[in-house]
């Protein structure tokens, strides 16, 4: 979930990939989410998901960005993470 007024980027992954991946795959991915977090605490969220919009557009579906208010990022991204890695 990106917060563009503090240009941060809060990214949320699947507690173990094992049920989705081979073993092999699933090490890969869980690697990933976890530097794509260390990225967003000190990075730019823009410029994160500019970098992965252009890297990954060729390969990976992306759908355009939709605009929500929260008051509690948080929670949000607990309620999206549910509703979309469950």
């Amino acid at each position: 979930m990106f917060d563009p007024s503090n240009d941060k980027l809060l990214i949320c992954g699947r507690e173990e990939y094992a049920s989705i991946a081979d073993a092999d795959d699933a090490q890969i991915l869980a690697g990933t989410v976890k530097q794509l977090q260390e990225d967003a605490t000190v990075g730019s969220g823009g410029a994160i998901l500019a970098m992965l919009e252009s890297s990954l557009s060729g390969s990976v579906r992306l759908t355009e960005r939709i605009s929500l208010r929260s008051r509690d990022p948080a929670a949000t991204l607990d309620s999206l993470s549910t509703a979309f890695l469950s």
